[in-house]
């Protein structure tokens, strides 16, 4: 178990780096090109009741079923650092150009969930298939004798 919380952990790691370096150059042109508006490209088929969902809101969705997909034993780090990350975008929304949305908390909850079903379907057919292959070896080999 110890071999698989030591991958998941890195992959957190290497999602969570990929991401912060993104939002880092994202920060770096702004600055450069002078831009405090948010990027809020609208998606225009899909609309909640009161909220749209926004290319940000796409992005979280990914983020989230990536991190439940690749490290589903720690899901309670991903879950944590969403409500972290999310409470910080509320905090600094009067100072900087980040836009909260409530809504976000909820898309990364989704999409952590989505992530650990995929996880738990592809691993569940692993499974399943190496369970089908021990049976064909031993078959195999209770038939030469």
């Amino acid at each position: 178990m110890g071999i698989v919380i030591n991958k998941q952990l890195k992959n957190i790691f290497s999602i969570y780096t990929f991401v912060g370096l993104g939002l880092f150059f994202s920060f770096i042109i702004r600055f450069i090109f002078k831009s405090n508006k948010p990027f809020n490209k609208s998606l225009p088929i899909i609309y909640l009741t009161i909220y749209s969902l926004n290319l940000w809101s796409l992005s979280h969705l990914i983020l989230y079923i990536l991190l439940g997909y690749f490290a589903p034993n720690l899901w309670y780090i991903s879950l944590t650092m969403s409500v972290v990350w999310e409470s910080i975008e509320f905090l600094l929304e009067d100072y900087t150009y980040i836009k909260f949305k409530s809504l976000d908390y909820i898309i990364n909850l989704i999409g952590l969930i989505i992530g650990l079903l995929i996880h738990k379907v592809v691993n569940n057919k692993n499974k399943e298939n190496n369970f089908l292959e021990k049976s064909k070896v031993k078959n195999i080999e209770n038939n030469k004798r």
